[in-house]
């Protein structure tokens, strides 16, 4: 279950709101933000990650995003797996990174074409 499919409070999410005078900020002072979160997807039941990424290589964030703060990544493509697909995102740097996502999918009772998974 995902976002808006169960009430937040029964749902574990932690909403926090960042204040400058807190000495917390969005905006970080590495160029290499983006670099330093890296995006792991996985097909079926494979061991190692299908898709290993820097975010900001993936995602390629605008030259005004690539210090972090809030920011849009959107990303649309067909999915090659048959069965499940897991996608985690892991934060190597030292800045905190918050993210918030949502999947849209379709399901299709039968692949589109003979070369789709």
């Amino acid at each position: 279950m995902g976002p808006g499919l169960i009430p937040y409070s029964k749902s574990g999410v932690v909403i926090i709101e960042i204040y400058n005078a807190l000495g917390l900020t969005y905006e970080v002072s590495d160029p290499d933000y983006y670099r330093k979160v890296i995006i792991k997807m996985y097909w079926d039941d494979s061991e190692t990650p299908n898709v290993l990424a820097p975010i900001g290589g993936f995602f390629c964030p605008s030259e005004e995003k690539k210090f972090g703060g809030a920011a849009v990544f959107n990303c649309y493509l067909p999915m090659p797996f048959n069965k499940r697909a897991r996608i985690e995102i892991e934060n190597q740097g030292d800045e905190a990174y918050f993210q918030y996502f949502y999947i849209d999918y379709e399901l299709f009772p039968e692949p589109l074409s003979d070369d789709t998974l």
